[in-house]
Parts: C-alpha cells; structure tokens; sequence
C-alpha cells in the first residue's frame, strides 16, 4: 500500500482563500470565517454554508492553470495542506492509494481537515481520502504520542509498505513524535514551506540503532525519482 499521512492545521481557513484566481472579492468569505472563530462551539453543522464556499474556493484555486498554481506568490490562497500534498503526488512515479489527514482534537481543526479532506477527493479521485481525528492533539499535547500510535496500529503497515509523513501544516509540535515513527520503520517525511516552491524529502533508512537520514530537496513538482 502507498499512503501519506497528512498533518492539518487551520491554513485551510485562515489564508487568504477565494481571491484566485481571478482577483475577485472575497470579503463575504472572509466575514464568515470570522463569524466561525467567533463562535464558542465552532461546530461544523452550523456552518454548512461556509464549508462548501470554502471547498469551492480551493477548488477555484487548483482548476487554475499550472503555471498559476506553481507560483509561489499564490499559494497563501489555498492551504498548506493542499499545496504541499498537490505537489507531493505530482512529483511521483507511483500513485498513492489512500491520504490520510491527521486532524488535531479541537473543532477549528476538524473543520479545515474536512475541506481539505473534499478538495483533495475532487483533484484524485482514484485515491481514497479520509481524515481522522487524533485525541488529545491539542496545544497541551498530552498522550499524543500514544494516540497516534494507537491509530497508525489500524492501518497494519508493512515493511514493504510505502508511508510518506507530510508535516507541512498542523502543530509543529507533533513532527517530534512523527518522526520517531518514521525513524523507527524506515518512512519518509515530506515538508514543503508554504511559501517556497521547493520541498523537501527525508529518507529514514530503517535501523536498529541510531536511524540514517538522507535529505533530498527539489522542486515538487517535477518528477524527481
């Protein structure tokens, strides 16, 4: 199996979604994500409206030209999440069959993973995509590490499974224990800045003792194996 685990933050939301990529005013959309922060519950039921206007939004955004979508000057109108998994897969020689966007335990957080999580199913539809909700991935951070062990357990990779850790967007703070992960089972981590059109690629080779690490860095969307 080919999967990459996607870590989501808010980006999705807090950048300046719907200007691409004609220019257009997206000041409705904005004032609505402002009335979402505002809301003590934030829950995603209320909001309906807005999810599928910032789901369409994104998609604008990538149904644009490549040239459009591969400048840099706009990728902070979609999320980081999208440009940094968009690229990953372009720069492959093998498809990927399932994304999985790792969501943290707040409602802000569930939300962004959902419009990422209907965005990304539109660009690939041949890949399965899902989000998941990782418990106690907060800013306390407490037994994080054994909820994200507990849900990559449910996926019974093998050693002959391709797993690539996209730490692009999310809390920062969980790449510590993904990495652990990667180093203990020889994955791959992938981490493009959201305002750079370069990438980078960490090959973990799998090791008893201290892991080896080889660090490959390209422009993403250029096929690079």
């Amino acid at each position: 199996m080919n999967i990459t685990f996607i870590t989501v933050g808010t980006s999705g939301l807090t950048n300046d979604v719907g200007r691409a990529p004609d220019d257009r005013d997206n000041s409705a959309l904005k004032s609505e994500i402002e009335r979402f922060f505002g809301d003590p519950k934030r829950q995603e039921s209320r909001f309906s409206r807005l999810r599928s206007d910032l789901i369409d939004a994104h998609l604008r955004y990538w149904q644009a030209s490549e040239s459009y979508t591969n400048n840099p000057k706009h990728f902070l109108y979609t999320s980081a999440e999208l440009t940094s998994t968009v690229f990953l897969l372009r720069s492959l020689e093998y498809c990927m069959d399932r994304l999985v966007l790792l969501s943290s335990d707040t409602e802000e957080g569930w939300f962004a993973a959902g419009v990422n999580e209907e965005v990304l199913r539109t660009l690939f539809p041949d890949t399965v995509v899902e989000r998941r909700r990782i418990p106690s991935l907060d800013v306390h951070f407490k037994n994080t590490q054994a909820s994200l062990a507990a849900l990559l357990d449910e996926y019974r990779l093998r050693a002959d499974d391709h797993v690539i850790m996209n730490v692009t967007g999310g809390f920062k703070g969980t790449i510590a224990f993904l990495t652990l992960f990667a180093q203990k089972n020889g994955w791959e981590m992938y981490f493009q800045h959201e305002t750079r059109d370069s990438a980078a690629l960490l090959h973990f080779e799998r090791s008893e003792g201290q892991g080896v690490v080889r660090v490959t860095e390209w422009k993403p969307w250029m096929r690079w194996r």
